[in-house]
């Protein structure tokens, strides 16, 4: 018995060095977004998330991204705790969203990431178009996308109408990567 658990550690430790690949280096990253209020443009960002990239950047590459949804900042204080509560990201139930994919290469270092994101209990597939930019020092990951709110019930009960806040909201990244040691 003790062998075959040793073999089952290699095994695990095998498969981890054979699929070492990116980290985000969160504090030269960006994660934002913004939403509409009346029509006016409420910019906002992720203050605490994770980027991980297995293996290379190349077809088939998983990426991970955890955002820790109390880290919803805006420019407003008022705002800020606002959405942390139930009706729109109810951090206290759902305190992380997630995005899970895999990486289909389109040439010239940009990729579409075919994935769920997992947000306030709900899953929704989603497609993200991603530039891959490697530099000696590292990679960035960048992008931009939109999602609707209401996919996810963001903004529920006197805010589910779309009529003062907007249904689309657009999220931006800028995620400088460094190879996993």
């Amino acid at each position: 018995m003790p062998t075959r658990a040793c073999l089952a550690v290699s095994g695990l430790l095998a498969a981890g060095a054979a699929s070492a690949g990116w980290h985000g280096e969160h504090t030269a990253s960006r994660l934002d977004f913004v939403a509409r209020f009346m029509g006016d443009a409420v910019p906002g960002r992720f203050t605490d998330f994770d980027v991980a990239l297995s293996g290379e950047a190349a077809a088939g590459a998983q990426l991970v991204v955890s955002v820790r949804t109390a880290g919803a900042v805006f420019d407003s204080a008022e705002v800020t705790a606002a959405v942390r509560d139930a009706a729109w990201f109810d951090v206290a139930q759902f305190p992380e969203a997630r995005y899970e994919a895999a990486l289909e290469a389109r040439g010239g270092g940009r990729f579409l990431a075919h994935g769920t994101l997992a947000l306030k209990g709900v899953q929704r597939a989603l497609e993200i178009p991603i530039t891959w930019r490697e530099q000696a020092d590292g990679a960035h990951l960048v992008g931009e996308f939109a999602v609707e709110r209401g996919w996810f019930g963001i903004g529920t009960g006197s805010f589910e109408a779309t009529d003062e806040v907007a249904a689309e909201v657009r999220v931006s990244f800028d995620v400088r990567l460094r190879r996993d040691e």
